[in-house]
């Protein structure tokens, strides 16, 4: 395989990968030179067996859990983040509302890897799709949560405050109607 400039393999690349996600031509450019050149270099990465692939849109798995959720006694609200839902969004970290036993506060959100206090929600027989971290800057503290999509049940884990046991009960979550 040639070397080829960074620019040559990046034209090469998108015109191999078209809108529709195979082989495409790039708009013609008064550079013909230069469209040579990349028709040549897509021509040696495809005979090199170098896969394209079309760019495909950013998915946000959080996107989910956008909307109000109920519990017994309480209530909690995700909010899309700001320019959501157009690709490239960055949504690491939801905000949410919440309002359990009359107290009032907002979350960040996050999705996590493995919970601190351990593997509780597998105990309840609940599988989570997703690992979450409820964070409430303001009072600086945070609980632990699931998701379950074959349920669409969020569980959030109530009798832990920032990994320690306290006491009190998992809030188990449904969407609220509407």
């Amino acid at each position: 395989l040639p070397l080829l400039s960074s620019a040559v393999v990046t034209a090469a690349g998108e015109a191999a990968c078209s809108a529709e996600g195979g082989l495409g031509r790039r708009a013609p450019s008064e550079d013909d030179a230069f469209d040579d050149e990349v028709a040549l270099a897509t021509v040696a990465l495809l005979q090199h067996g170098v896969e394209m692939q079309p760019r495909r849109r950013q998915t946000c798995e959080m996107s989910v859990l956008v909307g109000n959720w109920t519990y017994d006694n309480g209530r909690v609200t995700f909010d899309p983040p700001s320019g959501y839902p157009p690709s490239g969004v960055d949504c690491e970290v939801f905000q949410a509302s919440f309002n359990f036993f009359g107290v009032e506060g907002r979350y960040n959100v996050t999705q996590i890897e493995e919970f601190v206090n351990g593997e509780t929600f597998d105990l309840l027989g609940f599988l989570p799709t997703m690992k979450l971290k409820f964070s409430n800057g303001k009072s600086n503290y945070f609980h632990e949560g699931a998701y379950d999509q074959s349920t669409d049940t969020l569980v959030e884990d109530l009798s832990y405050v920032n990994g320690k046991p306290v006491g009190g009960s998992m809030a188990e979550l449904h969407r609220a109607p509407g």
